[in-house]
C-alpha cells in the first residue's frame, strides 16, 4: 500500500513536471515525462488514474507533435506519436491508434530506429488484434518478433510473443496461442519480467480453459495469481479471479465459481476496472443461473448489462443479453 502511494505521488510529479516544461519549450525532456507517467499509470492500473494521466498527456503529446513536425525533430515526432498512440488504443479509438503507430513505423524505417520499429509493429498488432483483424495483427507482431530476436530485445521479444498468442487464442488456434505463452513465459522468467509472466501465465490458463484442458487452466491462473498479488499487480490479479472464475464454472464447481468471480468483483469496483466489474457480473449470472437461483442471475446480468451499455462494450452487452 505504502508503494502504491510513493506511485500515485510520483505519477503526480511527472504529469506536472511534463507540463511545466512544456510550457517552457523543452518537449523532448516533457515527452519524457509523459511516458513515465503513462507507466505508472499502468502500474498501478487505476482507472482515474489513467484517465487523468491520458488526458493532460494527450494534450501535450499534441503540442510536441506539432512543434517536432514543425522544426523536424524525427525521434520527438515519433515518440509523441508513439505516445497518442498508446493513449487512443487505451480509450478504444482504433483507427486513430493505427494511424499514429502508422507514422510511426514510416518514420522509424526511414532513420533506422530498429527499437522504435519494433514497437510500431507491436502497437500496429495490438490495434488490428483489438478491432480482429487477425491476419494483419499477426504479420505485425511477427516483424517486431523478427526485429527483437534480430536486435537482442527480450522485452520486445517477450511482449511479442504474447500478442501473438492473444491473436491466436482469439481466432481459436489455440495449439498456437499455447506455443507462444510458453515462449513468452519462458523469456519472462529467465528475465526476471514478473508482469509479463503474469500475464503469459494467465493467456496460457485461458487457452487451456478453451481446449477444455481444466487442471491445467486452473494450475496456470493460479500461479498468475500467486504472483499478481505477491507484486501488488491489482489489475492481473482481478484477471486471474476471473479466469479461475471460468474454468471452475466448466468443470461445474458452482461454490468456487462463485467466491472467484466476487473477488474479482470486489477488486473491480475498487479500482474502477469497468470491463472487469462487468465480466464479473456476467459471470455471477451464469454461476447462479447454472444453480438455478434465477432471480440473483438475473439481478447480475442486469448489473453487467448496464455497464456494458454504458461504457459501449458491444462483446459484454451481448453475454448479458
Amino acid at each position: 500500500m505504502h508503494d502504491e502511494r510513493e506511485k500515485k505521488q510520483q505519477l503526480e510529479l511527472c504529469l506536472n513536471t511534463g507540463c511545466s516544461i512544456t510550457k517552457n519549450g523543452q518537449f523532448k525532456l516533457a515527452i519524457e515525462k509523459f511516458q513515465e507517467a503513462l507507466k505508472l499509470a499502468e502500474e498501478l492500473k487505476d482507472e482515474k488514474q489513467i484517465k487523468q494521466s491520458d488526458s493532460k498527456a494527450a494534450q501535450h503529446y499534441q503540442k510536441a507533435l506539432e512543434i517536432a513536425i514543425e522544426r523536424g525533430y524525427k525521434r520527438e515526432e515519433i515518440n509523441a506519436r508513439f505516445g497518442l498512440g498508446k493513449v487512443h488504443r487505451g480509450n478504444n479509438q482504433i483507427q486513430t491508434a493505427r494511424q499514429h503507430y502508422e507514422k510511426t513505423l514510416e518514420i522509424a524505417i526511414e532513420r533506422g530506429y530498429k527499437r522504435e520499429e519494433t514497437n510500431a509493429y507491436r502497437g500496429l498488432g495490438d490495434a488490428y488484434r483489438l478491432s480482429n483483424q487477425i491476419q494483419k495483427a499477426v504479420q505485425h507482431y511477427e516483424k517486431a518478433l523478427e526485429i527483437a530476436i534480430e536486435r537482442g530485445y527480450k522485452r520486445d521479444e517477450t511482449n511479442a510473443y504474447r500478442g501473438l498468442g492473444d491473436t491466436y487464442r482469439l481466432s481459436n488456434q489455440i495449439q498456437k496461442a499455447v506455443q507462444h505463452y510458453e515462449k513468452a513465459l519462458e523469456i519472462a522468467i529467465e528475465q526476471g519480467y514478473k508482469r509479463a509472466e503474469t500475464n503469459a501465465c494467465r493467456g496460457l490458463g485461458n487457452a487451456y480453459r478453451l481446449s477444455n484442458q481444466i487442471p491445467k487452466a486452473v494450475q496456470h491462473c493460479e500461479k498468475a495469481l500467486e504472483i499478481a498479488i505477491e507484486q501488488g499487480y491489482k489489475l492481473e490479479e482481478t484477471n486471474a479471479y476471473l479466469g479461475l472464475g471460468d474454468a471452475y464454472r466448466l468443470s461445474n464447481q458452482i461454490q468456487k465459481v462463485v467466491q472467484h468471480y466476487e473477488k474479482a468483483l470486489e477488486i473491480a469496483i475498487e479500482r474502477g476496472y469497468k470491463r472487469d466489474e462487468a465480466k464479473a457480473y456476467c459471470g455471477l449470472g451464469d454461476a447462479y443461473r447454472l444453480n438455478n437461483q434465477i432471480q440473483t442471475a438475473s439481478q447480475h446480468y442486469k448489473n453487467a448489462l448496464e455497464i456494458a451499455i454504458e461504457r459501449g462494450y458491444k462483446r459484454d452487452e451481448a453475454k448479458a443479453y
